[in-house]
């Protein structure tokens, strides 16, 4: 799926704020600090949103049911990545605009020499 997406500006305060928290979840140990990287913060959410939105309406009903992790017919055998549908984000299931945005404000984990607030 192309990864192309605009940010409507369009969301809930709920859906903001969920995706604040498993926005900071993925940036963790950094923190916000600067008015660039709250604003690429913010931008990273909306695109992760916007990105969500468009994979549901794709996937409709396409989802896999809930507890079954494997299917066998035969000879063939296929096993789901169920991590991918969770909430949690990683590398995997977040959007590239809303990476890109987080890695060029900085925001990304780079060790133990990270910014977070102890640290400092």
């Amino acid at each position: 799926m192309a990864d192309l997406h605009a940010n409507t500006g369009q969301y809930s305060e709920d859906e903001l704020a969920n995706m604040r928290a498993r926005m900071r979840g993925f940036i963790l140990p950094n923190v916000v600090r600067t008015e660039e990287e709250k604003a690429a913060f913010e931008s990273a959410c909306m695109y992760q949103i916007e990105h969500e939105k468009r994979r549901q309406d794709v996937l409709k009903d396409k989802s896999i049911p809930d507890g079954v992790t494997s299917v066998q017919i035969g000879h063939f055998a296929m096993q789901f990545d169920v991590d991918v549908f969770k909430t949690t984000l990683n590398r995997r299931t977040i959007c590239d605009a809303a990476y890109a945005e987080l890695l060029y404000a900085g925001l990304l984990y780079r060790g133990l020499e990270g910014r977070c607030g102890p640290c400092l």
